[in-house]
């Protein structure tokens, strides 16, 4: 892969992970980073013990940037998990 190749890549997932942050209310300058295989059924703890690299063919990430999407991200899960077992919980008290 060339280098105008790779730098196509990064620039077309940039602005995936740009539009993702958008829907998510992150208004954080969007990360470059690489990351392992993400789970199906993603929770707050993975999103917690997620790692990034930083690579020689970019110019790298923000540390403080990534760690407060990924505190973001985890608080949000954790309050959806919240909100969707509080919901099941009315659920079977009707019953």
């Amino acid at each position: 892969m060339t280098d105008p190749e790779l730098h196509a890549k990064v620039d077309a997932l940039t602005e995936r992970v740009s539009s993702l942050a958008s829907a998510l209310g992150v208004t954080e300058e969007p990360v470059k980073a690489r990351h392992g295989a993400m789970p199906d059924r993603l929770t707050a703890a993975d999103v917690m013990r997620t790692t990034f690299w930083t690579t020689r063919l970019a110019t790298g990430y923000s540390v403080e940037q990534v760690d407060a999407f990924l505190d973001h991200v985890a608080e949000e899960i954790a309050r959806l998990t919240e909100e969707r077992d509080e919901a099941r919980r009315e659920r079977d008290a009707l019953r």
